[in-house]
């Protein structure tokens, strides 16, 4: 084996899964067992009297999210599911290029699904408002996947302080 292929599988072999442990990373904080990527602002009382949205739409769009819900989860379960596999592939003595290659795949397919649900779910519960409704919606909701980012760094920091006293 020539010196410069020797140099190119050992940069794949340690690029590939270092970046994919930073995928997973970045991504697990938001996708657990326990919550979802989607906003819930339709149990949010005060949204719901700044939107002024009617009993009726509230009603609507609570039937769609109770209907996609299972679908989600069951997608989110696959999406946990692969990133262990991954991770299991990544702590082992040996890595075996190709099946990492289709774990990654598998990760991406299962994440696409489930962004694909979430969105599908959001747009479903967009036509049933108001255009003036979804122009002061989406800004909301934008705020409030900033506020959940930051109160979940202070509780991961508030985890590690905890846990890591001697």
């Amino acid at each position: 084996m020539s010196k410069r292929m020797w140099f190119g599988m050992w940069g794949l072999s340690v690029v590939l899964p270092l970046a994919m442990v930073a995928l997973c990373a970045a991504r697990e904080h938001r996708v657990d067992e326990d919550s979802s990527l989607v906003i819930r602002w339709w149990d949010r009382p005060n949204i719901v009297r700044q939107l002024n949205i009617s009993e009726g739409q509230l009603t609507t769009v609570r039937e769609i999210a109770d209907a996609q819900v299972r679908k989600i989860r069951l997608l989110q379960g696959t999406y946990l599911a692969e990133q262990k596999a991954l991770k299991d592939l990544l702590i082992r003595e040996i890595l075996d290029d190709r099946e990492i290659e289709h774990r990654v795949d598998a990760l991406g397919v299962a994440l696409l699904a489930l962004s694909r649900a979430e969105t599908d779910m959001t747009v479903a519960m967009c036509r049933e408002l108001t255009a003036d409704q979804r122009a002061r919606l989406l800004p909301l909701i934008e705020t409030l996947r900033q506020q959940d980012a930051c109160s979940e760094k202070k509780q991961r920091k508030r985890n590690a302080r905890r846990y890591n006293r001697f």
